[in-house]
Formats: structure tokens, sequence, C-alpha cells
């Protein structure tokens, strides 16, 4: 009887330490998952990132390109006025 009670606590200690590796197997497996789901989730992130950095610098370029359009316009209109307005000082003598 002795022997049986032995043969069975080591089959159950061998049982637990059985399910207890399997266990700890599927938390580290768990975890593996979210590590490769964050790191996807942050490469996306990234691309994101890149992609409004980018329509960012060409907004900034299509700005500069608009206000250096409107300074020219402005130089112009500056000078249309003074011409008109040395124009109409000969027309009033």
């Amino acid at each position: 009887m002795n022997r049986t009670v032995t043969i069975v606590g080591v089959v159950a200690l061998v049982i637990g330490l059985l399910v207890g590796y399997l266990w700890w197997g599927t938390g580290t497996q768990r975890l593996e998952k979210q590590l490769t789901d964050a790191r996807a989730a942050t490469q996306a992130v990234e691309r994101q990132l890149e992609a409004a950095q980018t329509e960012a610098r060409s907004a900034a370029e299509k700005v500069k390109a608009v206000e250096e359009r409107l300074a020219a316009v402005e130089a112009d209109l500056a000078r249309e006025r003074a011409q008109r307005a040395r124009q109409a000082g000969r027309g009033r003598k």
C-alpha cells in the first residue's frame, strides 16, 4: 500500500509539473503574440507619420509658392498704381 501511494504521488507530481509547464508556455505564446501585434501597430503608425510628414512638406511647399506668387502680384500692383498715379498727375497739369 505504501508503494502504491508513492507511485500515485510521483505520477500526480509529474502530471502537475507537466500541466504547469504547458500553462507557462501558453502565457509565453500569448505574450509573444501581443509583442508581435504591438510591433505591427508601431510600424503602421510610423508609416502614417511618414505619410503625414510628406503631406505636410508638400503643403508647405505649395504655401510658399502661393506666397511668392502673391508677393509678385502685390509688386506688380504697386508698380501699376505708381504708374497710374504718374499718368494722372501729368493729365492734371
